[in-house]
């Protein structure tokens, strides 16, 4: 199975990283870089480079069959996301946190790669498509879900205008605009966007040092909910988009959506929003990453996807 075979290539990097880190070839200092070096120019080459390699080009039609199935996913994620931490009954500060992690996932780091590697470039066109949306969401309902401090409205521009969402309108203009670009040019985003997997695996594997391993292997509540997140709640989700769905790229890269770990921003804006939920979105990040190399063949083989 390719899905099973691309994410025992990402456990080995993540081991890798681990390793870096314990032998102090990434430390603490240099991480921000690296991450700096994957969000800022590895990963928008990555889809641009997508847009350019693109030999089939999706029509109207298909783009709104696009966003209509991506929307509907969305929804129901954010509906599961809402539920789930009154369910499991967290307290109050921690509630939009866990909302926010159940629905904002590792679809750029984790995800683009690895629809990519099994169903090609094609599919990291789609996958650009729902970058977009996602991103808007994500900084409009999510930072305000997890938030118990007031905003300005100049830094959430500012963070919504990040580099993959520039790449992905940029992707978008090529592939609709059937734009040629020329072969050296091709190359060198290639080259630069074939990064993104193995740094950013790595520099998950590096940042495990930081866990409160033992507290995350033994909390109960934490570990349900990874589970519901990871294996339970995705099969109804996808088989749900099967019934509508026929699309293979848009099913492939719903099946990345919903499986992914938790994404690594979440961690972030919890730092700059909500302290109180740090520790736990770095938990609930590490544990659904180390799951999701057993969790998304799993997955994969009982949908059929």
């Amino acid at each position: 199975m390719l899905i099973l075979g691309q994410m025992i290539i990402f456990f080995l990097l993540i081991f890798a990283g681990a390793l870096a880190r314990r032998y102090n070839m990434i430390i603490p200092n240099n991480q921000e870089q690296f991450s700096s070096l994957i969000v800022n120019i590895a990963c928008p080459c990555l889809i641009i480079s997508a847009a350019m390699r693109a030999e089939e080009h999706m029509g109207l039609a298909e783009v709104i069959e696009t966003y209509a199935a991506f929307s509907g996913l969305l929804l129901m994620m954010c509906i599961l996301g809402f539920l789930l931490p009154l369910i499991l009954q967290f307290r109050g500060r921690l509630r939009g946190a866990v909302n926010l992690s159940f629905w904002f996932n590792n679809s750029l780091f984790m995800g683009l790669p690895l629809v990519q590697g099994v169903y090609g470039d094609q599919a990291v066109v789609y996958m650009t498509l729902f970058f977009i949306p996602a991103n808007l969401l994500f900084f409009v309902y999510g930072v305000s879900s997890i938030s118990i401090h007031k905003r300005h409205g100049v830094e959430m521009i500012r963070m919504l205008l990040n580099p993959d969402i520039i790449a992905s309108v940029i992707a978008c203009v090529i592939y609709f605009g059937e734009i040629t670009t020329p072969p050296l040019l091709l190359e060198a985003f290639s080259m630069i966007g074939s990064m993104t997997a193995p740094l950013a695996m790595m520099m998950i594997g590096a940042s495990l040092k930081d866990i409160r391993v033992r507290h995350m292997l033994t909390d109960r509540k934490l570990l349900l909910y990874t589970f519901l997140k990871t294996v339970v709640l995705p099969i109804p989700l996808l088989f749900i988009m099967k019934f509508f769905v026929t699309n293979p790229y848009i099913l492939g890269c719903s099946l990345v959506i919903v499986a992914a770990p938790t994404g690594g921003m979440v961690a972030i804006v919890a730092l700059l929003y909500n302290k109180v939920a740090y520790p736990l979105m770095t938990e609930i990040i590490a544990l659904s990453t180390l799951v999701s190399v057993a969790t998304i063949p799993l997955v994969s083989l009982i949908t059929g996807i």
